[in-house]
This record gives structure tokens, C-alpha cells and sequence, in this order.
């Protein structure tokens, strides 16, 4: 029958056969130790776990964004890119298509109203 564990104001479920959960029991406690010291080798800051070097990259057009987000999404396919900065990649490149097009739309009302106001000259 499933325990809760005894330490004072622990809710965690206590471990098969011990009265403490993972966290507070002294069998544990090397167990504990390891999973600390690979969390901290894995790290905090996503970049951390860039297995490779990505260079800047200029992008003017949704052909470039294109270009990015496939290398991207082969980098995460092959493991060499961690989930969480594609995923950042993939919502700076929704904004970045929306910038573009915003650009694009003020360029040609920028060239109908110039022609416009050549007509009415």
C-alpha cells in the first residue's frame, strides 16, 4: 500500500519498502548526489546544451527563414540542437515572417502613393 513520506511536511509519496520519498531518504542520498551533479553538467542556459557552433545569419527574406528553420529542424532531428532553442528559433521566425511582410506592405503603399502623387502633379 502506497505511503506518504514521514518527513515533516513532505507530500510526496514515500519510496517501495522505505518510509521516506526520493528526496529525503538516507538510502538515497548518493542516488541524489549523481542526479545533482548531471543536472548541473547538463546546465541551465539552453546554449549549454548547443552540441554544435552556429554562425549569425542574415535574413532579409522568407527564403532565408526557410533556409534556417530546415537546418534547424535537421539539427533537432539528429540531436544536435535542443528542443527548447528550435522552439524559440521557430516563434523569433513567426515574428520575423510578420516583420517582413509589414516591410513589404509599407514599401508598396510607399510606391502607390509616389505614383499617385506624380499623377496629380
Amino acid at each position: 500500500m502506497s505511503k506518504k513520506c514521514i518527513k515533516n511536511n513532505c507530500k510526496a509519496w514515500a519510496l517501495v519498502g522505505d518510509d521516506y520519498c526520493f528526496s529525503h531518504s538516507p538510502q538515497m542520498a548518493e542516488k541524489r548526489q549523481q542526479a545533482r551533479q548531471k543536472g548541473g553538467i547538463v546546465g541551465k542556459n539552453p546554449h549549454d546544451r548547443i552540441k554544435i557552433n552556429l554562425e549569425p545569419i542574415v535574413i532579409e527574406h522568407g527564403s532565408d527563414i526557410k533556409k534556417m528553420l530546415v537546418e534547424t529542424i535537421n539539427l533537432v532531428r539528429i540531436g544536435q540542437m535542443d528542443i527548447k532553442v528550435a522552439n524559440c528559433i521557430g516563434n523569433l521566425s513567426n515574428i520575423l515572417v510578420k516583420v517582413i511582410e509589414i516591410t513589404e506592405i509599407e514599401e508598396k503603399v510607399e510606391q502607390i502613393e509616389e505614383k499617385i502623387l506624380k499623377k496629380n502633379e
